[in-house]
């Protein structure tokens, strides 16, 4: 990673931690004019900035936008919505799985602890034997 992806990446996690979503989104924008975005650890960042501040359609688009999705990707936009939202957003996490599986990646325990707890939110016993 370059500095200067370093030094935004740095700022991401800041951000974050204060959830400060107005200067996050801010920050969003200029790593998308600087071309940074096709960066998997900040567009990760970005992902869990939103998530981390209630915003989970924004999570979610930043995750669709994300190029290279990683283990990381999955399981952040996976545990924001299987934590922060309802039924909707627990349908969302079992077709993040589905698809998942299709893109040939493999669960993290980290992953798999958001699946289970959507399916467990929707009370579907089946979704969850189908996580390996």
């Amino acid at each position: 990673m370059s500095a200067a992806h370093r030094a935004l990446f740095k700022e991401l996690l800041k951000l974050t931690q204060e959830q400060n979503l107005q200067k996050g989104k801010a920050l969003h924008a200029t790593i998308i004019r600087t071309d940074s975005f096709s960066n998997v650890y900040l567009a990760n960042a970005i992902i869990n900035l939103y998530a981390k501040c209630g915003q989970l359609n924004k999570a979610k688009f930043a995750f669709e936008q994300t190029h290279n999705k990683d283990e990381v990707s999955w399981s952040s936009i996976i545990n924001a919505h299987s934590q922060n939202g309802g039924p909707k957003a627990s349908f969302f996490v079992m077709d993040l799985f589905r698809r998942m599986r299709a893109e040939n990646s493999l669960p993290s325990a980290h992953s798999l602890a958001g699946i289970f707890t959507a399916a467990s939110n929707l009370g579907d016993g089946c979704a969850g034997k189908q996580a390996p």
